[in-house]
């Protein structure tokens, strides 16, 4: 019987802590939704070794020309990982439209329709 009223007691008590726990997930989330707190991740930290630019060498020039903010952190050099991304897409060059080809223009196009045999465009194309 003590057994039966121990396990009785414990199964309560975890009752009532996965009730408050409940309870407070509940209102994180309601504090989420009316933007009262808004869970922020620690800032993840870029270092020669470990960049979104892949290069340590790469990444050792941007700072030295000052492109992002940097600071030490013990020997290493670090930015904010989303200072460096940010960079990155700030150099993004946008592509050019390029002209239809147009293919009645083409002397070559012509040529080859004609039924001539002609060398590769490229001179090197057939050397490897």
């Amino acid at each position: 019987m003590k057994v039966a009223v121990d396990v009785a007691t414990l199964l309560r008590v975890q009752a009532d802590a996965l009730d408050v726990q409940a309870r407070t997930l509940r209102a994180q989330a309601d504090a989420v939704e009316t933007g009262g707190a808004v869970a922020q991740p620690t800032p993840h930290y870029a270092t020669a070794k470990s960049n979104p630019l892949g290069s340590a060498r790469a990444f050792l020039n941007a700072h030295r020309r000052g492109h992002f903010h940097t600071f030490k952190r013990g020997r290493e050099v670090a930015a904010l990982w989303t200072d460096v991304a940010t960079w990155i897409e700030s150099r993004k060059i946008v592509p050019r439209e390029r002209k239809p080809v147009d293919e009645a223009d083409d002397d070559r196009a012509l040529l080859i329709d004609a039924g001539l045999q002609l060398p590769p465009a490229n001179r090197r194309a057939g050397r490897r």
